[in-house]
């Protein structure tokens, strides 16, 4: 496109014989330049909550079933999505360890979570009931925020859970936005082509531990009243 159609009418003027700017065109033309040549870095960029992390597809069982649960919480109505993460219940922890059977269409999100984390990590963690009452509100407060990402949900995210800017640039598996120490996802998403998870989850589940012991016999009652062992 020739910059000088998009001058003003009259700003292309003849003098002395011969087509020239006058002073007042070379100004216009310019500040033409200059929007087109505008650096993106000064372009006004998305809000923090609004950027979901950049990952890639399945590598493990996990990654499955945190992939599965979101897209189901994609493709479900809008408004039980809404209704979900702006129901106070969903903040409740009693309702992610043990959702009644009306949660399941209430709080999809948080039914599917529980039930299928407790299917995958329950029976490994089921003499360590804050470490499950942990991973369950972790997971849980990573994926609602991936279904709906709105201010509130981000916000609600504790600040050493929120992403560390590598994971929304570089694909990763969706299983390392749910770790809770943001060195270890940055160095982990920075290179985890020869990592295997299998033996990663292990370490982890082996070497977790949540100060919660006064609440160990509330969480045994909550997690015995949702229906497994």
């Amino acid at each position: 496109m020739d910059l000088t159609d998009s001058l003003p009418p009259g700003t292309l003027e003849r003098g002395n014989g011969k087509e020239g700017f006058e002073s007042h065109d070379i100004d216009a033309l310019h500040t033409l330049v200059s929007c087109f040549a505008q650096p993106l870095l000064t372009r006004p960029q998305p809000a923090l909550w609004a950027v979901v992390p950049k990952v890639s597809g399945p590598t493990c069982s996990l990654d499955t079933i945190l992939l599965d649960i979101i897209d189901m919480g994609l493709q479900a109505p809008a408004s039980d999505i809404a209704y979900e993460c702006s129901s106070s219940i969903a903040d409740n922890i009693a309702a992610v360890l043990g959702p009644s059977a009306a949660a399941a269409t209430q709080l999809p999100v948080c039914s599917a979570v529980t039930k299928q984390i407790c299917d995958l990590w329950g029976r490994s963690l089921a003499s360590d009931f804050p470490e499950l009452v942990a991973v369950l509100y972790t997971i849980y407060a990573i994926v609602r925020w991936q279904v709906l990402p709105n201010q509130k949900n981000y916000e609600r995210i504790p600040s050493w859970l929120r992403p560390v800017p590598i994971q929304l640039h570089k694909a990763h598996p969706v299983w390392m936005d749910c770790l809770p120490w943001p060195v270890a996802r940055s160095k982990l998403v920075e290179s985890f082509d020869n990592l295997r998870f299998d033996e990663f989850s292990k370490l982890c589940v082996a070497s977790m531990s949540v100060n919660l012991s006064a609440a160990a016999c509330w969480c045994r009652r909550r997690i015995r009243r949702s229906g497994w062992r």
